[in-house]
């Protein structure tokens, strides 16, 4: 995963304790969704959207038009999805189980 990425899973991780994990998703467009995870596999906290279009001139991030559209996390436009855990992971099996219930059946491929 890029640096800039993981520094993003960090920041969630670090802003709450209970957190276990923070779920990805790279889309179609090139741009980056995260939810931190508890350890029942609930979502929790709001959604991080790192833009995928180049900076403005004034290195602000541009708005994605196909984002702007999307009412929630954009799961048909998904090319990569994965989880980062946090430093002290729960349990192999805890983790397949919340693996399932946030990303779906089938594997994931990792950034």
């Amino acid at each position: 995963m890029k640096s800039e990425y993981e520094a993003v899973c960090q920041r969630i991780l670090a802003d709450d304790r209970d957190l276990v994990g923070v779920s990805y998703r790279k889309l179609d467009c090139g741009c980056m969704q995260f939810c931190g995870i508890s350890l029942q596999g609930e979502t929790l906290g709001c959604r991080h959207h790192v833009s995928g279009q180049p900076p403005t001139r004034n290195l602000e991030p541009l708005v994605c038009l196909k984002c702007r559209k999307d009412e929630a996390f954009a799961v048909e436009r998904t090319v990569v999805k994965g989880i980062v855990w946090a430093t002290t992971p729960p349990e192999p099996e805890v983790q397949a189980q919340i693996h399932l219930k946030v990303l779906g059946p089938g594997d994931s491929v990792q950034l």
